[in-house]
């Protein structure tokens, strides 16, 4: 089978014949030629751009693949492209030019909605990458478009910051943040840059400590340049670690008390403003599903003796009642997220098995929620 092409681009389609799993195999068996060593994969030694994309169902998305400096000779070298979503599968290949790139088009005629991700590896340069293909469906791009359209970003060059939690944290590659550069990027130019400074497990204090210095920070490295370059906007999403219950106070008690909260997060928003001068937003924590968080507090605090009940309704708007006030305070605009999620159709689709983490659907919400506060009066 394909015995007509060269030896490499035969090996590659057999590559993708196999998918990943059998990518990965064939560069230990010396895909390419470079014998064991070919196991030891490099991530990040192919770049795709743009990383993440949206297109309707039925259109091509075209990326262009570059390899990093630290590979030695890709010239004509060949990428086996593995994309996976959910159960569903696609492969191709490609073979970079002379200068080490090459244009791949991923066909979504055909393909389920929702979110791809493709896998970039090629054996005799032990590389590979990551991107992300947003299939969707037209109404549902069309919205976006429009969102994005209608934005205003501010004065361009514009530069956004976002603090957070997990919720920012975590997905990188596809999750809000990433997804709203892209639309804003798509919409208003390449002068749109960000930095996603999220931190898992964060709450306002931690925060606190970080932008003031203290010698008690977690992770102070995560805020390393964080004003560099200097943000136009600042995006802060925080509220569902603070407002978690612990077990030790039989889950009467949240992590961060009320007043903390409330007098923390005002000096952020102050540091913020007098480091900067940028723009703040604040934004709500999301909904979560309570029928998930409340039994599985339960099933830790059986197995491992303790627990953190996430996720209580009455609590989470009491600490967005005191986030939305602290904005009006402050002079900084407020996004509300968390009725969107609340009331949104088939809720648990929004989140992971926990309840509390974006899916991919959930992160899509909540671009789309930002893009449109962006379209509003400010």
């Amino acid at each position: 089978m394909n015995s007509g092409l060269p030896w490499g681009e035969r090996i590659a389609r057999n590559c993708a014949v196999l998918g990943l799993l059998g990518v990965v195999l064939l560069a230990v068996a010396g895909c390419g030629g470079a014998g064991n060593d070919a196991a030891v994969l490099h991530p990040g030694g192919f770049s795709a751009t743009p990383a993440y994309s949206a297109h309707p169902a039925g259109e091509k998305a075209v990326l262009r693949v570059v390899a990093g400096a630290q590979l030695d000779s890709p010239a004509h070298a060949v990428v086996s492209v593995s994309a996976r979503s959910g159960s569903a599968s696609k492969t191709g290949w490609i073979k970079l030019n002379a200068q080490g790139m090459a244009d791949y088009s991923f066909d979504t005629a055909g393909l389920a909605t929702g979110l791809w991700k493709l896998e970039l590896i090629s054996g005799e340069l032990s590389a590979s990458g990551t991107a992300y293909v947003d299939v969707l469906p037209r109404a549902v791009w069309e919205s976006f478009n429009t969102a994005a359209a209608n934005a205003n970003p501010g004065a361009m060059p514009a530069h956004y910051l976002y603090l957070g939690d997990s919720l920012t944290d975590f997905s990188r590659g596809f999750n809000y943040v990433d997804q709203v550069a892209y639309w804003l990027q798509r919409a208003h130019g390449e002068q749109f840059t960000f930095r996603n400074a999220g931190v898992a497990g964060d709450i306002i204090t931690r925060v606190w400590q970080r932008l003031s210095g203290s010698a008690k920070a977690y992770r102070p490295d995560a805020y390393d340049g964080v004003f560099d370059p200097p943000p136009t906007r600042v995006f802060i999403f925080l509220g569902h670690n603070d407002s978690k219950l612990t077990s030790a106070s039989r889950f009467t008690q949240p992590t961060v008390s009320i007043e903390d909260f409330e007098n923390t997060y005002a000096k952020v928003i102050q540091r913020l403003k007098n480091s900067t001068g940028a723009q703040v937003t604040v934004m709500s924590s999301t909904s979560s599903v309570y029928e998930i968080t409340l039994p599985m507090a339960y099933e830790h605090l059986a197995s491992r003796g303790r627990a953190s009940l996430f996720g209580k309704p009455e609590v989470l708007e009491q600490f967005n009642a005191v986030a939305r006030k602290v904005a009006q305070e402050n002079g900084c605009d407020y996004l509300d997220v968390y009725e969107p999620t609340r009331t949104y159709p088939e809720k648990p689709v929004l989140f992971t098995a926990d309840g509390v983490h974006l899916s991919a659907e959930g992160n899509r919400l909540i671009a789309l929620e930002l893009l449109k506060h962006l379209g509003k009066p400010q």
